[in-house]
């Protein structure tokens, strides 16, 4: 390779299922895509001698310079072969290798499936110091997951029972472990429907009234399964949220589930369903995360006001009829927020706990065709997380479906959420 060049790089692996063809390992550099390795081979455990940048101690270091360094819990999606597991991201591959420009890999891809970030902030140091940390998303903060033994939302145990979930509202499903070509973590469930309709398995978990969640799982269909997840209370048997899936999923691209909520008042244990709607049928399902979320009134409830200031959040200079209270394109929840307005800086913001030196994952839903919208983070107070100058911003993404929208930022004295017209449309 040639010195002073770039080369964006992608390493895919999976030792269960092919990649392509028979081929379970994939190399990518600049946007171009091989494949080879059909046989199996071993899992080993790395932690002992785990190195970054060199192979063997100081003597084999890498002859170039590894920024951006981030490790997946499964291959990252490309759609020219295609190969990957296509997570509603798009071509992740194409968009991190951005024309030969390079582009945050976590701005594409969120932090959901991150086990490794080891971000460049131009600043030398130890990885366990200051900005120079490295991070990881909080998977054992998923509030499904217990202990060792029960992996709760990782559903790694030896059968749905052990994992703390069982077979709800009286209806009987057939349930058991993933079979290893049907999945793309390392546990997962099927559940298969006996001629009922809304067949579920479901866990209960504690939370704290007036608390705020985020929830992201994994699952599929056989084409004929329905599958849907719900959040009820469980103190009184009234259901808080929902979002369906689709019948055309697969394995290989999925149905993603990512909402958010707040605990109603009383609240203090709450239980998650995963569903067939269907009376017939099989839905995979590969694992739940649940997570406290900083935010106050995520999903953007409250009472009507105009302009529609969900409860929780802060109007800053917009007017009537700057935004309206939507109740028919929502994505969760009763309801969304309609943004009309064309005036530059006006916005509704929050401002929600955070720490300097820490990392930070936001995300959010968005819908429509509406040009110069961002959402931004002042510079002063926090910075995208491969950088330490870089001003805070996410062009929202535009269309007419739901899309998910994230960042990950590096706190320097505090965090801004606020949803603002940055040009003129």
């Amino acid at each position: 390779m040639d010195r002073g060049h770039h080369f964006y790089i992608v390493v895919r692996w999976d030792s269960r299922n092919a990649l392509s063809s028979s081929n379970k390992v994939s190399i990518s550099i600049n946007g171009v895509h091989a494949f080879g390795l059909s046989s199996a081979w071993s899992v080993v455990d790395p932690q002992a001698n785990l190195r970054v940048g060199s192979w063997g101690g100081p003597s084999y270091g890498a002859d170039a310079l590894i920024q951006g360094l981030t490790i997946y819990r499964r291959p990252l999606y490309e759609a020219t072969t295609p190969s990957g597991i296509n997570v509603g991201n798009g071509d992740e591959i194409s968009q991190i290798y951005n024309s030969g420009t390079g582009k945050d890999p976590t701005l594409v891809t969120g932090s959901w499936d991150v086990v490794f970030a080891l971000p460049t902030n131009q600043s030398a140091g130890a990885l366990t110091t200051g900005t120079g940390n490295a991070w990881s998303h909080p998977h054992s903060s998923n509030l499904l997951y217990t202990s060792t033994t029960n992996t709760g939302g990782f559903m790694m145990g030896a059968d749905y029972t052990t994992d703390g979930w069982s077979r709800g509202d009286g209806y009987e499903p057939t349930v058991g472990s993933l079979a290893t070509a049907n999945k793309i973590y390392a546990g997962g469930y099927y559940m298969t429907s006996t001629g009922a309709s809304t067949m579920n398995i479901q866990r209960a978990y504690t939370t704290t009234a007036g608390s705020n969640y985020v929830l992201r799982a994994i699952g599929n269909s056989d084409g004929t399964c329905n599958p849907k997840i719900e959040i009820w209370n469980n103190n009184n048997g009234t259901k808080i949220t929902e979002l369906a899936g689709t019948t055309t999923s697969t394995r290989t691209a999925p149905d993603v589930y990512i909402f958010t909520w707040q605990a109603p008042s009383g609240n203090t244990s709450e239980i998650i369903k995963l569903l067939n709607l269907a009376s017939t049928g099989t839905c995979s399902w590969h694992q739940v995360e649940v997570l406290e979320n900083s935010i106050t009134n995520p999903s953007m409830e409250g009472a009507s006001s105009n302009p529609y200031i969900p409860t929780g959040w802060t109007n800053s200079n917009l007017v009537a009829g700057d935004t309206t209270q939507e109740a028919t394109t929502v994505h969760s929840g009763l309801y969304s927020v309609k943004y009309t307005s064309s005036v530059l800086q006006a916005d509704f913001r929050q401002f929600p706990t955070s720490s300097a030196n820490n990392f930070y994952a936001s995300g959010f839903a968005s819908y429509g065709t509406f040009s110069g919208y961002t959402t931004y983070v002042p510079s002063n107070r926090a910075f995208l997380q491969n950088s330490y100058n870089v001003y805070a911003r996410i062009t929202i993404k535009q269309g007419a479906t739901w899309q998910s929208n994230f960042g990950i930022w590096r706190v320097n004295t505090a965090m801004i959420c606020r949803f603002f017209t940055e040009t003129a449309p």
